[in-house]
């Protein structure tokens, strides 16, 4: 690098971390009067940042707004309506289009109710989402389930159509990301445009994956795939043969009640799989949208939108008999039905949506509880085979 460019960029960084010293005194209190004359608008800037995303993080430097850590070169960060900007410095590449969002899930990706709700909690389907750049980092984890993967599929989606630059970083384990790979959800993500690296990563044989990652948005979808996961069962020889048709029929359920529902703008996803956990082997299967939530569909009937305060309030309520959205007394049987079949022996059923989840099982009390964001609905089951 020349000597002119070297002490441009050094220029550049002084005057970054400056403002970082500027906004710091602001955060502290300590800025009652400013003594410079860009120092108010600064102020100004930072205190509105706090209002909207308090805990956001820059994709290349991964530091907090605010911080006095920064070094020569490095960026600012500003709400996408207030201010945006090109990095300074040394990484004139890292275009910077207004808030990134970074997500790191566990070691052990489960669900998204294991992700941190300061980050994951900013909801794509809302019209204050703002991120300009969301990515989701998989690289540390050595396992991602497949209530898991449902989440890395919806979140990213429905961030693409807010106009978001999407990103996710896949495991650096083979294994995890071999088994992502098979379930489909890198193929899922770039059709989208959401960019994903998928270099040397093997497109392994899956013979226990019955219906990998598929898309669906009408009743006639939903009987089609089922019927194909009924004869995709029988041709498998995998787990007892009398719990296929009840596979089939738990994904069908699940999945008409996406449809029917949801008002997904991105459609609804499905898989189901023969897994085989510590507990034992197990028929899994899942289904997720990127819909209005339970809470907001029952609120559609007038009876019942006093009842529903909250998600997970409404998700207790939507396993309770004859409960549904449109006030007709001869539906809202299905999800009942299948809540009550999954109280059988060995026997599970979760439901997310919102911020609110719920655990059904043979030993398990219906209490919803408080969770991390799902922008969406999950329902997951999962059968001993």
């Amino acid at each position: 690098m020349q000597r002119a460019e070297v002490l441009a960029a050094q220029q550049r960084g002084g005057q970054v971390a400056t403002r970082a010293a500027t906004l710091q005194r602001a955060e502290l209190g300590e800025l009652q009067r400013p003594r410079r004359r860009n120092e108010a608008r600064w102020v100004t800037i930072y205190r509105a940042l706090l209002r909207v995303r308090p805990s956001v993080t820059c994709e290349a430097h991964q530091l907090l707004p605010g911080t006095a850590t920064r070094r020569p070169g490095e960026c600012t960060i500003y709400s996408q309506s207030l201010y945006s900007t090109r990095c300074s410095g040394l990484r004139r590449d890292h275009n910077l289009k207004g808030i990134l969002l970074r997500v790191r899930p566990p070691n052990d990706f489960r669900n998204a109710g294991e992700l941190d709700p300061r980050l994951a909690g900013q909801d794509p389907r809302g019209s204050t989402f703002r991120e300009g750049v969301v990515e989701i980092d998989l690289r540390n984890c050595a396992f991602v389930r497949p209530a898991a993967a449902l989440w890395c599929l919806t979140y990213p989606l429905l961030a693409r159509r807010k106009g978001s630059d999407c990103s996710l970083l896949v495991p650096t384990d083979a294994g995890a990301s071999e088994y992502l790979r098979s379930l489909g959800l890198f193929n899922l993500l770039a059709d989208a445009s959401v960019q994903v690296d998928t270099r040397g990563i093997r497109d392994r044989p899956a013979p226990q994956l019955i219906l990998p990652l598929t898309r669906f948005e009408r009743q006639e979808d939903v009987e089609r795939i089922a019927n194909d996961v009924l004869e995709r069962l029988s041709r498998s020889g995998l787990g007892a043969a009398n719990l296929h048709p009840l596979v089939s029929e738990v994904f069908a359920e699940l999945a008409l009640n996406a449809v029917e529902h949801a008002q997904s703008a991105i459609g609804a996803f499905g898989f189901v799989q023969f897994y085989e956990f510590s507990q034992g082997e197990r028929f899994v299967c899942g289904v997720a949208d990127g819909g209005i939530g339970i809470r907001a569909s029952l609120e559609k009937n007038p009876t019942l939108r006093s009842r529903v305060p909250y998600d997970w309030a409404a998700i207790e309520l939507a396993v309770r008999e004859r409960i549904t959205g449109t006030g007709d007394k001869t539906r809202g049987i299905g999800l009942y039905g299948i809540a009550e079949d999954m109280r059988k022996p060995g026997r599970q059923l979760i439901l997310h949506s919102g911020i609110g989840s719920l655990m059904i099982g043979e030993e398990m009390e219906t209490e919803a509880r408080r969770t991390s964001l799902f922008p969406g609905t999950l329902a997951y089951a999962s059968i001993p085979a």
